[in-house]
């Protein structure tokens, strides 16, 4: 399972946050998690839904290992403003 991610101009980066799931986490692959993470980051920025995608992103960098199952509320509404499913 990989994980999408957005880069923010003030919180981390798609890649700074794969690379330390990758290191901490098991089953989160760094190449897996950049492709779905720039993948949806560029589905978030099209879809005015930065706000939702950064909320998302800032869960994934509190709770690390444990975003799957902490981040769901910041996940559903980013699914529900893109309208494709993340991670």
């Amino acid at each position: 399972m990989a994980l999408g991610l957005l880069a923010t101009a003030c919180g981390p980066s798609v890649e700074d946050l794969c690379e330390i799931l990758d290191d901490d986490c098991e089953d989160m692959p760094y190449e897996a998690c950049v492709d779905d993470g720039e993948r949806l980051e560029s589905r978030a920025e099209s879809s005015g839904c930065e706000e939702p995608f950064e909320a998302y992103l800032d869960c994934i960098d509190d709770e690390t290992c444990e975003w799957n199952s902490r981040c769901a509320y910041e996940r559903d509404a980013l699914v529900a403003c893109t309208g494709e499913s993340a991670w």
